[in-house]
């Protein structure tokens, strides 16, 4: 008989040996690692630092590095905030870095920042505020590395995190003073030291031993992330559903009713002008035309895309007036015939036929309304803006300028059919040999993915590069000296 059995006292000490010596074991480096807090934490802000600076400027990535480093760095300093007094005003500096970001980069989905000066002016003032926090935040680094040093036993000694305060100090002049080239990629550089030596400290204290507990939440890391993501975000779609286009005054529109309106409609028809552009003047446009002598016209249709049918309508009218001194009334019009599918900014920018060493004055001012129908209704409304706009000009042909043009600005609404308008203005030709020129270039809105938000009179910069705006010049050209003018363009 085998008396060798388990007995349950036997199967305890069992237990008690291996778990013994299994509690004596350390665990492997590489998970030691992972789940250190200390290591965890410093890394979220030395990363989110990384990502609040290089930020290329393209796919819209200077913006969506420095959030996404934001949020990094918030993460990090929450972890350390009741370290010391120094990673506690750190990650206060943050949440405040925060708050002037976010209503940024909502107010960035609008036209308000081009529509209303008062808010381009906050939006400067926060920049600069987000500026100064970001300098003290460094600062907190700094004081927050020499403070856990100490508590670690070893010397302080963080001579990169001072060298990125200073680093921020001359970014903040270069920026003051426009400094580029050589400048920049020398800063850019010794960005890429400091942090690698950052990196170097944090790996020190660790590799010191240095532990710290993470400071207790309320909300986890996951779920703050989601919730700041989903503010961002309706944010966003909150300023391009309602913000992104101007406020217009529509109202239904009032037949012409002045006495002889259908005989001067009669009159002006038989000379050549066309009825659905006679239908849209209103009742002082239309009295201006009364007992025309002459009409020119030019008609053409414009595809919004390469491959697209002709959508876009735009004609031009001259009508010659009578008087004693040569007149003429100019009227470019426009028509949707069918809905590009988004409705943003859109204008018209004119270069008036004024030549002042061929004798055309301009001898009116600009006048006209934006009309569409909804519901059976004719409605309209009139243009958000109509007069000088200064922009800042760029095309391959003539560069970078500042530049002055008339503009009529104006938004169509989403769900309107029919969307049309017109703009006139009259012109004095006292010379035989002048040439009316007048141009009436069509610019529109081709993709609602525009970040920041513009408007479609000063952004002429992406009329040629490919951008949020398309352009379709038109002009009316003739000469009023020939009896039987035609258009030449």
């Amino acid at each position: 008989m085998d008396n060798h059995k388990d007995t349950p006292a036997a199967g305890q000490e069992l237990d008690v040996l291996l778990e013994n010596t299994v509690g004596e074991l350390p665990p492997s480096e590489p998970l030691t690692r992972e789940i250190t807090p200390w290591r965890r934490a410093m890394n979220r802000v030395l990363v989110g630092l990384a990502f609040t600076c290089l930020t290329p400027n393209f796919y819209e990535l200077n913006y969506i590095l420095p959030t996404i480093g934001l949020i990094l760095m918030l993460l990090g300093f929450r972890s350390l905030r009741r370290e010391n007094s120094h990673f506690g005003a750190g990650y206060l500096l943050t949440v405040v870095r925060g708050v002037l970001l976010f209503p940024a980069l909502i107010l960035n989905a609008t036209i308000l920042r081009e529509t209303v000066p008062v808010i381009a002016d906050i939006q400067t003032a926060l920049t600069a505020l987000g500026v100064t926090a970001t300098f003290l935040t460094t600062l907190c680094l700094w004081g927050g590395f020499r403070a856990v040093q100490r508590k670690a036993g070893l010397p302080p000694h963080a001579g990169s995190a001072a060298a990125l305060a200073l680093w921020d100090a001359l970014l903040i002049v270069f920026a003051m003073i426009g400094a580029a080239g050589l400048a920049v990629w020398l800063m850019l550089a010794a960005y890429i030291l400091i942090l690698r030596s950052l990196f170097r400290l944090s790996k020190e204290l660790d590799e010191a031993g240095y532990a710290i507990a993470a400071a207790p939440v309320r909300i986890s890391d996951r779920a703050l992330v989601i919730g700041l993501t989903a503010v961002l975000a309706a944010g966003i779609a909150c300023g391009y559903l309602f913000f992104a286009s101007y406020p217009m005054s529509w109202s239904a529109a009032e037949p012409a009713g002045q006495a002889g309106a259908e005989t001067d409609r009669a009159a002006l028809v038989s000379l050549g002008f066309p009825e659905t552009v006679l239908d849209d003047l209103s009742s002082l446009d239309l009295d201006e035309c009364r007992n025309a002598k002459r009409v020119v016209v030019s008609k053409n249709d414009y595809a919004v895309s390469e491959e697209g049918p002709k959508i876009l309508r735009l004609v031009c009218v001259g009508v010659e007036l009578t008087g004693d001194t040569p007149r003429w009334k100019l009227i470019h019009h426009f028509e949707w015939l069918k809905s590009p599918g988004y409705r943003g900014t859109e204008a018209i920018q004119f270069w008036p036929a004024c030549s002042p060493e061929r004798d055309c004055r301009l001898d009116s001012r600009f006048t006209g309304r934006v009309l569409c129908e909804r519901n059976g209704t004719t409605l309209t409304a009139p243009y958000y803006s109509l007069g000088d706009v200064t922009y800042e000009s760029s095309s391959p042909f003539f560069g970078a300028r500042t530049q002055s043009d008339v503009f009529a600005e104006f938004s169509l609404p989403l769900g309107g059919q029919a969307c049309r308008g017109y703009v006139s203005y009259t012109v004095a030709a006292g010379n035989s040999d002048c040439v009316i020129d007048s141009w009436g270039n069509y610019i529109y809105q081709r993709t609602p993915l525009s970040y920041p938000a513009s408007i479609a009179a000063k952004d002429s910069a992406s009329y040629w590069n490919g951008g949020p705006f398309a352009v379709i010049q038109n002009a009316l050209q003739f000469y009023p000296g020939d009896e039987n003018a035609q258009p030449f363009s």
